[in-house]
């Protein structure tokens, strides 16, 4: 098929299209803040999830214990997602559910968020038009360092560069377009296996290509209220709106 490329293909992809035709302040994301949802939080589980001083290391623990709890890859579906927060829909998920990537990441960000921190969705494309192996993440804003890093809890990571500095998602897309892999934190601690990073970096180099960025937070994110990130040269791809429902982008919720 038209989008089996190898992963030098795939670099070389990213490379040229390095530029992006987006005003970085337009388009504010509206964040979702709901004092009910905090009272679910008690004191064992802040201890338990955040730990480190590092807020992208706790993050990393929260992603890992996702990536755990929900068995990502797996598709479910889950009725009425608004009734439940991140902790509750986790709780629903163990066992005998599972959720796919964007499921991980909007429980991710719901969680996040409850906890007080800024985060949003985004949704990564590939280049080929019929290519629908998307990839969902989150990026999420560290106040103390006054920077965003993406976090991807499907596959239990927090992705940096060889000297254990996180990445905006900019960032991320140029770090993975010049080298063949991926360290990453996990649970706290940075994996710097060659074969483990090497894997990583395979499992994202074909989707990050261009992103929708949802513009509010919540459980259920709605390709309607977002905003497609672009590179310069590339004017069209696949009709993912209507797709949606087809691809890793579903997040079916059903109990």
């Amino acid at each position: 098929m038209p989008f089996e490329r190898t992963y030098d293909q795939n670099q070389r992809i990213l490379r040229i299209y390095s530029d992006f035709n987006y005003e970085k302040n337009a388009d504010e994301t509206v964040y979702r803040t709901n004092e009910e949802y905090k009272k679910v939080i008690s004191e064992y589980q802040l201890n338990r999830f955040f730990i480190y001083e590092d807020l992208y290391r706790n993050v990393s623990n929260l992603c890992r214990m996702i990536q755990l709890l929900a068995g990502a890859g797996k598709k479910i579906i889950i009725n009425d997602a608004f009734t439940y927060n991140g902790f509750q829909l986790l709780k629903k998920c163990s066992g005998v559910f599972g959720l796919n990537c964007a499921g991980c990441a909007v429980v991710l960000n719901d969680i996040l968020l409850t906890l007080g921190y800024k985060s949003k969705c985004i949704c990564c494309i590939p280049y080929d038009e019929d290519n629908i192996n998307t990839h969902v993440v989150v990026q999420v804003y560290d106040e103390q360092n006054k920077s965003w890093f993406v976090a991807d809890p499907a596959f239990g990571a927090v992705p940096c560069d060889t000297s254990g500095r996180v990445m905006n998602i900019l960032e991320l897309r140029e770090y993975i377009s010049e080298n063949a892999m991926i360290p990453y934190y996990q649970t706290g601690k940075l994996i710097l296996q060659p074969n483990r990073c090497k894997k990583y970096a395979d499992a994202l180099i074909e989707a990050f290509v261009m992103f929708i960025v949802f513009k509010k937070s919540g459980l259920k994110y709605n390709f309607n209220d977002s905003k497609l990130v672009t590179p310069v040269g590339i004017s069209k791809i696949s009709d993912l709106y209507s797709q949606s429902d087809i691809t890793n982008n579903a997040f079916f919720l059903f109990v």
